[in-house]
């Protein structure tokens, strides 16, 4: 089983780790500013800029789906995916818990310390904690 280490990234010095390339770039923002979290629109946006920020293609249009769950409020929120021509960027936010999980997965190197600046200023958090898989092929 593989380990996963989740790397907090407050401080410039932390950003600037041996990872500024990556193929797989998993993101947990967290203590978002509220505002439209829960809409198809602001995820759709938030997701053509991701596409923007990573230097990528978009071969589709975003995707997006709001959800509520009448049970357990904790879980509303708003999922996205978007396909690159390498491979896609998702982003699931919860309005409850203030929180953002970005993936973008990619066959092409793209540089992180750009998507981490990126969640800062677009979400207002310093909170961002980054895992990046740099493996070529899967090896």
């Amino acid at each position: 089983m593989m380990k996963t280490t989740w790397y907090g990234i407050r401080k410039r010095e932390e950003k600037r780790m041996q990872i500024d390339e990556g193929r797989l770039l998993n993101l947990k923002v967290k203590n978002v500013e509220r505002g439209n979290l829960i809409s198809k629109d602001w995820c759709k946006r938030t997701i053509k800029r991701l596409v923007d920020a990573t230097n990528m293609k978009a071969i589709s249009q975003p995707m997006c789906v709001v959800y509520y769950d009448k049970e357990n409020s904790e879980n509303d929120g708003v999922s996205g995916v978007v396909i690159i021509s390498t491979s896609h960027i998702s982003l699931h936010a919860w309005l409850e818990n203030k929180a953002i999980d970005i993936t973008v997965n990619s066959c092409k190197d793209f540089s992180t310390s750009k998507v981490i600046e990126f969640c800062k200023e677009e979400f207002f958090t310093e909170d961002v904690f980054i895992n990046v898989d740099v493996n070529k092929g899967g090896n």
